[in-house]
């Protein structure tokens, strides 16, 4: 697959895409190289939010469905975004200054805008990472773990996250690849192939041991009832969700897109190969047309995502992306 940029009569850009469509068991279909290691980066983030509830931090600190989701969420740091990662930090005792994401402007341009109004730099909790971060401090402090070493690789939350994607994976615990991720914490690399069965497990709960899958079923319902968590407002994930609630997506740095069908129990996974996010989306959009998982009228109210337009400066539209 290729998405095509075009400006004016001519084609100005192409960025080619490869992707794997996959029920539980492994079996389904792809384009392109699926097999070799692929950085998940934010798409990841659903399987540390498992790791949290499975690891039991989720009971212990009677964490609520909002802030699973944001958890398994890139944020844009609107105010219940942040509310969210803070409540997360007081319910297990950590305190703000623990989080190791870094700081950003929040996402939302409102909200940055509010920051800048009222003469304040962003902190950590702003960061769109910040609702992992809390989690997996939450999950250290109820195992009892060193505070301060959490983005360490073989930090205990992190090794609770490198057992989680073996089991949606269904690769040795050893053979899961991890980099560093733009946040500190250990970026898991999988192969499409791989990616797509473990958002078809995380779909459906199917070929999980009952932890991992009670994990899976608490996740869903709360990304089906707080997807404004998983991408800010208007974020594309968000977006996604709230039209067709039988699905669940997340995307990733680097032109990486995700997606769950809990309805038909597949799973998803593409990657831009040249990192352009600009391209995911449409091509995210198209496959999920093609698949048959968006109604007609899912498709004309996701049409600005399908068939996003090149614009000047002043709102002109002088070319697409298509696919």
């Amino acid at each position: 697959m290729r998405v095509e940029v075009t400006r004016g009569a001519l084609v100005e850009s192409v960025h080619q895409v490869r992707y794997a469509v996959s029920d539980a068991g492994g079996n389904g279909h792809c384009e392109g190289d699926v097999h070799s290691p692929v950085y998940l980066r934010s798409s990841a983030k659903p399987f540390q939010s498992m790791t949290v509830i499975a690891g039991g931090a989720a009971n212990a600190w009677d964490l609520s469905e909002s802030e699973i989701a944001v958890i398994a969420g890139s944020h844009h740091g609107e105010p219940f975004h942040v509310e969210a990662a803070r409540s997360i930090l007081a319910k297990a005792g950590v305190p703000e200054s623990a989080l190791k994401c870094g700081a950003h402007y929040p996402e939302d341009s409102d909200s940055a805008k509010a920051l800048r109004q009222a003469g304040l730099e962003p902190t950590p909790i702003h960061s769109n990472c910040s609702g992992k971060h809390a989690g997996m401090l939450a999950l250290a402090k109820h195992l009892g773990a060193d505070l301060n070493t959490y983005l360490e690789p073989n930090h205990p939350v992190n090794r609770l996250f490198a057992k989680t994607m073996s089991v949606f994976c269904d690769i040795p615990e050893e053979q899961v690849v991890f980099g560093v991720d733009g946040c500190g914490l250990p970026a898991p690399a999988v192969s499409l192939r791989e990616a797509a069965m473990a958002f078809a497990r995380f779909a459906s709960g199917c070929n999980l041991p009952s932890d991992y899958a009670d994990a899976a079923a608490r996740l869903r319902s709360a990304e089906q009832a707080h997807p404004e968590m998983v991408s800010g407002t208007t974020g594309f994930d968000t977006r996604v969700m709230r039209i067709a609630p039988h699905l669940l997506a997340k995307g990733g740095a680097e032109g990486v897109r995700c997606v769950a069908n809990i309805a038909t129990g597949e799973g998803l996974a593409l990657k831009v190969d040249d990192g352009a996010a600009r391209a995911g989306i449409p091509a995210a959009m198209a496959l999920m047309a093609q698949l048959g998982w968006l109604s007609e009228n899912d498709l004309a109210t996701l049409d600005d995502l399908a068939h996003p337009k090149v614009r000047t400066v002043a709102g002109e539209v002088i070319g697409e992306l298509r696919v």
